[in-house]
């Protein structure tokens, strides 16, 4: 973690109802972006049920949830 740490800066996002606690030998800075709720729960339901995930998660997800069929009822 030190060399880590001396190599680059964290950026921390906030997330609903938490303050995201960075260890102090980190250098970092906070990044305030709006938020959405909901949950992996949600998402992985939407999935299941096939409806569209987009914008609740980046395209590589969706993309590795089709490809390996992740999440997806049995037939």
């Amino acid at each position: 973690p030190e060399r880590l740490a001396e190599s680059c800066s964290l950026a921390v996002v906030n997330r609903l109802g938490t303050e995201g606690a960075v260890p102090t030998i980190f250098r970092y800075e906070r990044v305030v972006i709006p938020g959405i709720e909901v949950s992996s729960t949600d998402i992985r339901a939407r999935v299941a049920s096939g409806r569209s995930v987009r914008f609740l998660v980046p395209e590589d997800v969706i993309a590795i949830c089709e490809g390996q069929n992740l999440y997806r009822q049995a037939p």
